[in-house]
């Protein structure tokens, strides 16, 4: 049976590479893009799917190349 996917379009180095998503990782990346805390983020992307997994999501979004550093709370961006 065919299952809705969600896909990372992104450019690193100028060439354009498609990604599946992870279960709930499309949701954590919205709420991260609309500048929500990781934690916050991560409580998004378990509540959108059961299935989700924080490492296997944060795995993909840095090696896209979407996000290359993460900040704590009180560092300099």
């Amino acid at each position: 049976p065919f299952a809705p996917e969600d896909a990372l379009v992104c450019r690193p180095d100028q060439e354009v590479e498609v990604r599946r998503l992870p279960p709930g990782a499309a949701v954590m990346l919205a709420r991260l893009n609309e500048g929500a805390a990781l934690a916050d983020a991560a409580a998004a992307g378990y509540a959108a799917s059961p299935d989700f997994d924080l490492d296997v999501a944060l795995t993909t979004l840095v090696a896209s190349g979407a996000y290359r550093t993460f900040h704590v709370d009180g560092d300099a961006p």
